[in-house]
């Protein structure tokens, strides 16, 4: 993979039809060409043990839905830089 192609974040729902978004993560950061990229992840789930399981696995955020997009951007831009 070309550096060119790497994203600089990772956004992805917990809910998702092939794969749920804490499967994701964990192929990600186990990944050589992956684990260095942040990920956030989306949720309606509330639960407080899920969020922790999954900063505890690498996530950079994790965010509720819904939320405001202002929010979201800079939550962004604190990630990224």
């Amino acid at each position: 993979m070309q550096q060119g192609n790497v994203p600089d974040l990772i956004i992805s729902d917990i809910r998702m039809p092939e794969m749920m978004g804490n499967e994701f993560l964990y192929y990600l950061k186990k990944n050589e060409l992956f684990k260095s990229i942040p990920v956030m992840i989306l949720s309606s789930e509330e639960s407080t043990t899920e969020r922790i399981k999954l900063l505890e696995a690498g996530a950079a955020d994790y965010v509720l839905k819904p939320f405001n997009p202002l929010e979201l951007k800079v939550r962004i831009k604190k990630i990224i830089g």
